[in-house]
């Protein structure tokens, strides 16, 4: 699709984050075009896919931030083969349900995309990224609307 433009690699052998900039119509859209990138960088398998796509129904991962919304999409560790983060800017707003009231949706530009290959550094990983998206230099760096490249390296510089 000619509408992934990779706007950074931060290069962290241990925790890379890949930044992107899409124009996805759907979340469904914007969730396949990650998992099939991440297939083709070879950090997924080839279920990957349709896990993410799965889990997103069954467990949404839309969260209402004090000053924004993002959404944290991941799925089990037997589909991912290493560990990284996928930063997603849309060029317009998607509608996801909220993780903590699936009743509810969010709206937002902002996907955060985890990838865990070790189970057992899930939890560690998911309660430091919650305490990035409360940090102010992070909730700045969301509504000021920064690219995707800008938001990568802001994640970078607190975790």
């Amino acid at each position: 699709m000619d509408h992934i433009h990779i706007t950074k690699r931060v290069s962290d052998p241990a925790f890379p984050i890949i930044a992107l900039e899409l124009d996805a119509e759907s979340a469904q859209e914007l969730l396949s075009t990650v998992a099939e990138f991440l297939l083709r960088q070879g950090w997924v398998t080839f279920e990957f896919k349709q896990a993410l796509l799965q889990r997103e129904t069954r467990f949404p991962t839309g969260l209402q931030l004090v000053s924004g919304s993002l959404a944290l999409p991941h799925t089990d560790a037997q589909y991912c083969l290493r560990n990284g983060l996928v930063v997603v800017r849309n060029k317009s707003l998607l509608s996801f349900y909220r993780m903590d009231d699936p009743s509810q949706t969010i709206f937002t530009r902002f996907i955060v995309t985890l990838i865990i290959a070790y189970p057992d550094q899930q939890v560690k990983i998911l309660a430091r990224l919650s305490q990035i998206f409360a940090d102010p230099k992070f909730v700045s760096a969301m509504n000021q609307d920064l690219t995707a490249d800008a938001l990568a390296r802001v994640v970078e510089n607190l975790l």
